[in-house]
């Protein structure tokens, strides 16, 4: 998971990404916004939270149609026991998915729509090492996404080894 790294005024790392990152690590969870989508458990496919979206309350996102698949990613093949590296622009540390997809209006992060969140246990694991071990990126995937695939999956004798 990352938080947007281009701030308003080209800052490369604004304010909000380190808050919502001590967030994280505060409350053990992780969040995406667009909150007024609503619960993902209530739509039958990406491209349904994608067409929700585009025809209410993000219809003039330019990005509305990543914002759904994001959404479903996290709800619906995210996986319990998934590593999840945490990043704001440089990777900061490393999560293990401990929780199934919620929709939590009341918990809402730092004041914005981050609904759609699932709780982490923060790991000891140097969150570079285990990035350049995942091989980065899976084909595909954009580094501008908040919430991407790495290219292969790490083995629990290779993590160990890095402590």
């Amino acid at each position: 998971m990352t938080h947007h790294t281009n701030g308003e005024n080209g800052e490369k790392y604004p304010q909000w990404a380190e808050e919502a990152y001590q967030w994280c690590l505060e409350e053990k969870r992780i969040a995406l916004g667009w909150g007024e989508t609503g619960d993902v458990r209530g739509f039958e496919s990406p491209e349904a939270v994608v067409e929700f979206g585009r025809s209410g309350p993000y219809a003039s996102l330019h990005n509305v149609g990543q914002c759904g698949r994001q959404l479903w990613s996290l709800c619906h093949e995210m996986q319990v026991g998934d590593l999840v590296i945490l990043s704001t622009g440089e990777y900061r540390a490393v999560a293990y998915v401990k929780g199934e997809y919620e929709y939590s209006p009341d918990r809402g992060q730092l004041g914005h729509d981050y609904y759609h969140q699932r709780a982490v246990h923060i790991t000891p694991l140097p969150a570079k090492p285990v990035w350049d071990l995942a091989d980065g990126l899976a084909e595909g995937q954009s580094p501008y996404l908040p919430l991407v695939r790495c290219a292969r999956s790490v083995k629990r004798k290779e993590l160990d080894a890095l402590l």
